[in-house]
């Protein structure tokens, strides 16, 4: 399935086996399903299946800032917790002096920074339809 709008950098492309994050015409909240296959105007979710006119947002992620965010989280986090321990012989001198706190703020800070890009939505006008496209590669 490819999603278009008129900004370019929105097309995105679906396939069998992926996980879909939407909200439909029937409830506001979002969630996310993998899809088993499409058929005609309809996606499969297992059991569930949905006519492509009843999706109204499609939520989708940018896989690669989202795996910075969630790596200088750890690496803040994790920083923190392995200085904790092993300054722990050091009387938690570093600790007390700020240095520890101050590099893995850094490290949290710029994964919560991050955090925002992470993903945005692809709202479905009501003009406008979502088309599913047979690509074939030899």
């Amino acid at each position: 399935m490819l999603v278009n709008t008129a900004k370019i950098k929105d097309r995105q492309y679906f396939y069998p086996g992926q996980y879909f994050t939407f909200s439909s015409i029937y409830s506001e909240k979002f969630q996310t399903k993998q899809i088993t296959k499409f058929e005609g105007n309809k996606i499969f979710f297992g059991e569930d299946q949905y006519k492509i006119s009843e999706i109204k947002t499609i939520y989708a992620s940018r896989k690669g800032v989202s795996i910075f965010s969630k790596v200088f989280l750890i690496a803040g986090f994790g920083y923190f917790g392995l200085d904790v321990i092993n300054s722990g012989t050091n009387d938690l001198k570093p600790i007390i002096d700020g240095t520890v706190l101050r590099s893995s703020a850094v490290l949290v800070g710029l994964g919560l920074a991050l955090k925002p890009f992470a993903g945005f939505k692809i709202e479905i006008p009501t003009e406008a339809k979502l088309n599913i496209i047979q690509v074939t590669t030899n």
